[in-house]
């Protein structure tokens, strides 16, 4: 799957409960985190970075792989690897934040997930499993 050694980058980040602008994509804050995330993204895979894991949480995790996605359908030649602490991630979500998360993570081209529950312990687990397999 992965074509260089050392070119991975993973994301993982806040989730709505601390910025609570990621659920109005609308607001000039939202727009403002996703161009400055788009940018970031395109720099690494400019310096060499092909492979990205998204920890698929709502919030940032979310968002970077919607980037990663749209910037894939426009050429640039990257792999996106969604990493689950669970089956069971989008239980209590609403149906809107579901249809994206799924809608995501069919277009990934890898899919990791540490176990069969989502518990605390998973979540751990996955940021191990992503931090383990990346450089940045």
């Amino acid at each position: 799957m992965r074509k260089n050694m050392g070119r991975t980058c993973c994301f993982t980040g806040y989730r709505p409960a601390k910025l609570t602008y990621l659920h109005r994509k609308e607001s000039g804050e939202y727009r403002r985190l996703y161009e400055v995330l788009t940018s970031l993204i395109r720099e690494a895979a400019v310096g060499g970075y092909d492979h990205f894991i998204s920890g698929m949480a709502q919030g940032i995790d979310l968002m970077a792989a919607k980037i990663l996605l749209e910037l894939k359908a426009q050429g640039t030649d990257i792999t996106f690897e969604a990493a689950l602490p669970g089956m069971n991630q989008t239980h209590g979500w609403s149906a809107d934040v579901c249809r994206e998360y799924y809608a995501l993570l069919d277009q990934a081209d890898a899919r990791h997930c540490v176990a069969g529950e989502t518990t605390r312990y998973s979540c751990l687990k996955r940021n191990d499993y992503m931090i383990a397999r990346s450089d940045l």
